[in-house]
């Protein structure tokens, strides 16, 4: 796999990211999903999944543990000097105070909500979702600062 600035790849769109020579390094084949009315990109693989905008530009990139949500564990360097392996409280004193938390509580629907902390980086927002009891992470996603809630 070629190494890759992921944050460059924020707002570009999801064509040229699928013809491009980084999805060819990959070596494997990404399956394309519309779902609620985002394209996704997937490469379960290679634990990626490529998140975009109706307009069909990319808003997130999401980098995934083994065995979450289906995927196999991201090979490559994760943004920031993350790795799945750090705790909440780890990852809290590499990053800093994070501008906004969440999970650790129970939902009718969904159950318990998976504890998450969102980081304000240069260019970028930076979601860290934890496993249960937040000794470790799940999944790290990039995101374009535009698209996320407040």
């Amino acid at each position: 796999m070629l190494a890759i600035d992921f944050s460059a790849l924020l707002g570009t769109p999801i064509t040229d990211l699928a013809a491009s020579a980084f999805i060819a390094s990959v070596g494997a084949v990404p399956e394309t999903r519309f779902i609620d009315d985002r394209y996704n990109l997937t490469i379960e693989e290679k634990g990626l999944a490529f998140v975009a905008t109706p307009e069909g530009r990319i808003s997130a990139i999401r980098f995934h543990r083994e065995g979450y949500e289906g995927f196999h564990q991201f090979p490559g360097v994760l943004p920031d000097g993350l790795e799945f392996s750090k705790s909440r409280q780890e990852v809290q004193h590499l990053l800093g105070r994070p501008s906004q938390t969440g999970g650790g509580t129970r939902s009718a629907l969904f159950g318990v909500v998976a504890k998450w902390d969102l980081f304000d980086r240069e260019g970028y927002a930076l979601f860290v979702q934890y496993v249960d009891g937040a000794e470790s992470i799940a999944y790290v996603s990039l995101m374009r600062p535009d698209t996320v809630m407040r």
